[in-house]
């Protein structure tokens, strides 16, 4: 189990490179990792995901560069999360969900960091979706339709890039699952940007919605069953 919940780790280090690819081709494939400050290449001892990081004191082998954090942090979520999906039960096929739960982690790294979604990587998600998932088609032109209007009109403080992430994902996840997913991520993204204006004494900020949707997808993977029966039983 250890071993499986380490792959993830694995595998998120990797993905997490290639999002910082500026040009995705086939011949990243094969190529050995270099460090992102010297480009030098690295000894196979020195990739092992969060055990390196910690051994080498957060700091490069080759030029001692302090190392990107969210390698560390993303490396963590990528091991914890799949450990506990391993002991309890999800409401999501468990391909489906490794796929999307390492694609949208590093994608919402990448958008605390940058404010920006890698059009390339996403489209490689995308991809990867369309050979292993069902589709909604009908539920995709509703979603799609209804978050471009609304795009419309909070396109100041929404990145289009989240309004596709969202349009996608409810092509492949039924529209019960997209209502809680919905509105789980704007209740937490409201409730930050809230905390943030009170602290800041701004109503003017673009806030990285991303890490939202992932926190809502996980919860959602987790509680789906649980949140549907006690939101039906209060209509009731």
């Amino acid at each position: 189990m250890v071993i499986i919940c380490y792959l993830y780790s694995v595998l998120f280090s990797y993905l997490y490179q290639l999002n910082g690819v500026e040009r995705i081709s086939f011949c990243i494939l094969k190529a050995r990792s270099t460090c992102d400050y010297c480009y030098q290449k690295l000894p196979w001892y020195s990739l092992l995901p969060i055990v390196s990081f910690l051994f080498l004191k957060g700091r490069a082998l080759c030029c001692h560069h302090k190392l990107n954090k969210y390698y560390l942090i993303g490396e963590l979520i990528a091991f914890i999360i799949p450990t506990m999906s391993l002991i309890w039960d999800i409401d999501i096929n468990p391909t489906i969900f490794s796929f999307v739960f390492l694609f949208l982690l590093v994608m919402a790294i990448y958008d605390i960091e940058t404010k920006y979604l890698n059009l390339q990587f996403f489209a490689l998600f995308v991809i990867c979706l369309l050979f292993i998932s069902h589709f909604y088609l009908i539920n995709f032109i509703i979603y799609t339709l209804v978050s471009h209007a609304i795009y419309l009109f909070v396109h100041n403080s929404l990145g289009y890039g989240d309004i596709i992430l969202i349009s996608f994902l409810s092509l492949i996840f039924p529209q019960s699952f997209m209502l809680y997913f919905i509105f789980i991520t704007l209740l937490l993204a409201t409730l930050y940007s809230l905390f943030l204006i009170v602290k800041y004494k701004t109503k003017r900020m673009q806030i990285p919605l991303i890490p939202f949707v992932f926190i809502s997808f996980i919860l959602n993977a987790f509680c789906f069953k649980m949140l549907k029966f006690y939101v039906e039983g209060m209509m009731l």
